[in-house]
């Protein structure tokens, strides 16, 4: 009996953490102008989008066992973030902290993209997110520590993205 050999396959190379683009629209009153893209990661060494599922098994009166799942809400936890002077982000949050900001006026624009190794776009998409300020301050060593949460809601909105200006678009 001959063994069968399989073809040659060159590996296709592994995307990279830094394809996948997180935003958020960092504008301390969202009604003026265009959003201002802020891209968020810069102090993390993980920045995950967290997708929750809820599961329900039911067994009915006749012995069978029927089970669901509904996705829930998706989280981001950017923690550390260090505020820098005149950092857009920062004075939004700071502005949150100052304000006691809660309800609608912390919705803004979540924006997200992932670019291929040349940086064309792969997929784009725009939801809405509330910023939750999670804590003020931090150890005397270290920058002024705003860390948030991300909550996601709504639908997701196809994008255009241009990875060069770092801008997106409707389709």
């Amino acid at each position: 009996m001959a063994l069968i050999t399989p073809p040659e396959t060159t590996p296709k190379p592994k995307q990279e953490r830094w394809q996948r683009r997180m935003y958020l629209d960092a504008r301390i009153d969202p009604s003026m102008g265009t959003p201002l893209f802020y891209l968020i990661g810069e102090d993390n060494d993980d920045l995950t989008r967290a997708i929750s599922w809820n599961t329900n098994t039911v067994k009915n009166v006749i012995g069978h066992t029927a089970t669901t799942s509904t996705k829930s809400e998706e989280t981001i936890s950017a923690d550390p973030f260090y505020a820098r002077e005149g950092d857009d982000m920062a004075l939004l949050l700071q502005h949150f902290d100052q304000v006691g900001a809660e309800l609608d006026s912390i919705k803004r624009g979540y924006y997200e993209a992932k670019i291929d190794n040349e940086g064309e776009t792969i997929y784009a998409f725009r939801q809405m997110a509330d910023i939750k300020l999670q804590s003020v301050g931090g150890p005397s060593e270290d920058a002024d520590n705003l860390p948030f949460e991300i909550s996601l809601s709504g639908a997701k909105v196809e994008m255009d993205y241009d990875f060069a200006t770092e801008k997106f678009t409707a389709k």
